[in-house]
């Protein structure tokens, strides 16, 4: 049975709506990561420091996506808080960030990748945090839509 709002119960069809939501942003938490990862690595390159694609860049997006994914997993950042201020959550997911920043800096370090630029690292956690604060409100937004409609579903 999946974790469901206590207000009211739901039907298997809204159980399974509230099922494939979670499951859609899993997918863009993902590709959340992916896509700050390019767009760091795109602006650090446009400054014409003559950074150079190497495999340890690829090696560090396969250890970044399943780390933030991991954090923001256990976390429960993603999770609907209605009473939590969003400034709260915030603060909350800028402390995870920090811990997977210095999750990252221990791999460049344990890994003795020197050819990674920690401006990219930095430029990727800031451009990171941006996106995951406007998916957060998103998501918010559109769960709070389905309860809005399980709502209507209980009335009628």
């Amino acid at each position: 049975m999946i974790e469901t709002d206590p207000r009211l119960p739901i039907s298997e069809e809204k159980e399974l709506q509230i099922k494939k939501f979670r499951i859609k942003f899993w997918v863009i938490d993902i590709l959340a990561v992916i896509v700050s990862y390019f767009f760091a690595y795109l602006i650090r390159d446009s400054f014409g420091t003559g950074l150079m694609y190497t495999h340890n860049y690829l090696f560090l997006l396969l250890f970044m996506v399943p780390t933030f994914f991991i954090l923001i997993r256990r976390s429960n950042f993603t999770h609907i808080h209605e009473k939590l201020n969003f400034g709260i959550l915030l603060f909350n997911f800028f402390q995870l960030c920090i811990f997977g920043l210095l999750i990252i800096f221990f791999f460049l370090f344990i890994f003795k990748m020197k050819d990674i630029s920690r401006v990219f690292v930095l430029t990727f956690f800031i451009i990171y945090m941006v996106i995951i604060s406007i998916l957060q409100v998103y998501r918010s937004r559109n769960y709070q839509n389905i309860w809005k409609d399980a709502e209507k579903d209980q009335i009628q």
